[in-house]
């Protein structure tokens, strides 16, 4: 363990993802504990990641890869025992990629989520449509061309505001809105 430690901390020249596949077959290789051998390696890929900045734990979890098929997982990282590693990074990399790939989809749908959440509904529409021809107006002025309460017209306004759409000059009765 020793040594595997010092190798790690000595081999700066290689790509972060090489030293942690690398590291993460010989942990295992070793097996120095009784028990919970992988989960400790994963655990300290993980670290050997997030000590050089890549802090990959913070969108997903190495073990959601490996774990879609544990035989394959196994028979690759074993395939490394005999020295010849590449079987083994190829397959390690490949499980980053994934993980990295299904996170980026993540952010993609929530960021989908958030555009779809701020499209202006259809009395927002008018609202911003009423905006557009007269250049500002007021929530009293608003509340009598849609003929609502100047409550409501307030809330449509407000919600613009919210949604990036208008901005509000002034904080009492007097106030007025006007397109972004």
């Amino acid at each position: 363990m020793e040594e595997l430690l010092a190798w790690l901390y000595t081999n700066n020249q290689l790509p972060i993802i090489i030293q942690a596949g690398i590291f993460h077959h010989h942990f295992v290789y070793l097996h120095p504990f009784i028990d919970g051998n992988g989960r400790t390696d994963r655990l300290l890929t993980a670290l050997i990641f997030l000590q050089n900045n890549y802090q990959i734990n913070k969108y997903f979890v190495l073990d959601d890869y490996y774990d879609i098929d544990r035989i394959m997982y196994s028979d690759k990282l074993h395939s490394a025992d005999s020295g010849n590693k590449t079987a083994w990074l190829k397959y390690f990399s490949d499980g980053v990629l994934f993980s990295l790939q299904g996170a980026l989809v993540k952010v993609e749908q929530a960021l989908f989520k958030l555009r779809v959440e701020e499209k202006p509904t259809p009395k927002e529409k008018q609202v911003l449509d009423f905006i557009q021809e007269r250049k500002e107006v007021t929530s009293t002025e608003l509340a009598e061309t849609l003929r609502v309460s100047r409550q409501q017209a307030h809330n449509l306004l407000s919600s613009l505001v919210k949604k990036d759409f208008l901005r509000k000059k002034g904080t009492t009765k007097g106030s007025y809105y006007f397109l972004k």
